[in-house]
């Protein structure tokens, strides 16, 4: 099994080709990471960031970038 680590990148995408041509046929994994935005906040000591009665604004951009990260790794995987 191939793990490929894969950002969307010109890089990564020459790495991913060139692994399948290598390798045709191998089965691989398309690993992209993806870091909720709180936990980036807990991780820097930037906490309180748009609290609003319970929501965060935190909310929003992870629902995003966890979208933007599935794209990436589908875009990898394809």
């Amino acid at each position: 099994m191939i793990l490929m680590s894969y950002d969307g990148s010109v890089d990564a995408q020459a790495a991913i080709d060139r692994a399948a041509k290598l390798m045709p046929g191998a089965e691989a994994t398309v690993l992209t990471v993806w870091e909720p935005y709180a936990d980036m906040l807990a991780r820097t000591g930037s906490m309180g960031f748009g609290m609003v009665g319970g929501y965060t604004a935190s909310d929003k951009v992870d629902a995003a970038t966890g979208e933007a990260a599935l794209a990436t790794a589908t875009e990898g995987a394809q």
